[in-house]
């Protein structure tokens, strides 16, 4: 008898043990992932109004509205400056700090747009661009530190869900701000808000800044040497697959700056529809691509592999580029609002499975470094990837072979990582 009552005290749930282990994950890993899904969230919002009111900010300027390619590259140039620096920086301030940082850079950014002219959106750009280049290191090095390795590619993801989703917002937010109050509440109502965001987590600061190097100082000097530029180049060397993983990146970087920059310039001024109804579907684009991202990131720590989730996605991006090509005004609403979404499934997931396998094949103690390095090349992507698109636009006077270049691109990535995985196994 006392046996089999203590086999099944043995096996009885421990409900003290089930509410320890709950609270262990929501401080040890929700915490950490709340606050750098917020701060993602945020800055990604800066980043995506101005592609959002392009059509009002580029005639505003007295531009072509392809031009906002230009602006897109150069935003994401500020990023690969940021990216060359990160390895002096962040010791320094440490990933919060530096994320926080980060934000108030882009938030000072989105303002510079108010007086209209185009010499305020380059400066805007630009420092949209350094602004948003602290979140992938920072973030990755807090989450790399706080995330079991079972759960990193879902993580990633979930974090990487802020871009889409502070993509939803800027969809559908800064125009309605912007037809019901005008262009400049939009901005300054937007950028107030992440300012706010930047203050709310300071709180937290204390416990991921806690490993900062105070002592090896801070000299403005260091942020302008040209030895920089070979920091990148030194963590491509920290692991043999990280060069592939970060063409396949760069590949997929082109298709979704693309596409984020044009889609609705292209839904208004090709296919015709207006402002508010272009919006829409850039926000179903970007709402679609938060559940894409977790789903992603779920997928891949279900088959155990983020490799082989990233071949399914090169193909299905390809698949979508052209689809999205031959959108016409005859389409109705629904439909277009449909394949805009059905787009965000491809071009709006990679990027967390693509930032958790870099965190995995790099070394514990340089995961920031590798990030910042594989990034900074991926990020080299997103500034030829707009450029090059609205060249094509002006070049051949259509959207299609620009649609069906980046498409082509995106598949090589595919058969780049389908090489590194057939040679792992």
């Amino acid at each position: 008898m006392g046996t089999a009552g203590a086999d099944r005290t043995r096996f009885m749930p421990n409900p003290s043990a089930s509410l320890q282990g709950a609270s262990l994950i929501v401080r040890v890993v929700l915490v950490p992932l709340g606050i750098t899904f917020v701060l993602q969230m945020m800055v990604s919002v800066l980043q995506m109004t101005i592609p959002v009111l392009a059509p009002v900010l580029t005639a505003e300027a007295g531009l072509a509205p392809e031009r906002i390619g230009n602006f897109t590259s150069l935003s994401f140039i500020g990023a690969l400056w940021f990216l060359t620096i990160n390895a002096q920086v962040m010791p320094i301030t440490g990933p919060l700090r530096l994320l926080q940082i980060g934000n108030l850079i882009a938030a000072t950014g989105l303002l510079l747009v108010l007086p209209g002219t185009w010499w305020a959106l380059l400066v805007a750009a630009l420092l949209l661009g350094i602004g948003y280049g602290p979140t992938p290191p920072a973030g990755s090095q807090i989450l790399a530190t706080n995330t079991p390795a079972r759960m990193r590619s879902l993580v990633f993801s979930i974090k990487q869900a802020g871009v889409p989703l502070g993509g939803a917002i800027a969809g559908l937010g800064a125009p309605w701000l912007a037809v019901h109050y005008g262009w400049r509440t939009a901005i300054v109502v937007i950028a107030g808000t992440v300012i706010l965001s930047v203050v709310a987590v300071q709180p937290w600061r204390q416990r991921f800044d806690v490993n900062r190097q105070t002592a090896l100082g801070f000299r403005p000097s260091l942020l302008l040497r040209p030895s920089i530029l070979r920091e990148p180049v030194r963590a491509m060397r920290l692991s043999p697959a990280l060069l592939p993983l970060t063409y396949a990146g760069a590949s997929f970087a082109v298709v979704q700056g693309s596409v984020f920059s044009f889609l609705v310039t292209y839904l208004v001024d090709d296919v015709g529809l207006a402002l508010a109804t272009a919006g829409m579907a850039f926000a179903a684009l970007q709402i679609v691509g938060v559940a894409a991202r977790v789903g992603a990131g779920w997928f891949a720590d279900r088959i155990g592999s983020a490799r082989r989730t990233l071949i399914l996605l090169s193909v299905f991006s390809a698949a979508m580029a052209v689809l999205l090509s031959t959108i016409d005004r005859s389409w109705p609403i629904e439909a277009i609002v449909l394949v805009c979404g059905t787009a965000g499934l491809a071009v709006a997931s990679w990027n967390g499975v693509y930032l958790s396998e870099v965190a995995r094949v790099a070394p514990p103690d340089a995961v920031g470094d590798a990030t910042a390095g594989s990034t900074f090349f991926v990020f080299i992507g997103y500034v030829i990837g707009p450029s090059t698109f609205a060249a094509l636009v002006q070049v051949t006077g259509s959207y299609s072979p620009a649609f069906w270049t980046i498409g082509a691109l995106v598949l090589t990535a595919g058969g780049v990582l389908w090489r590194l995985e057939a040679r792992r196994t």
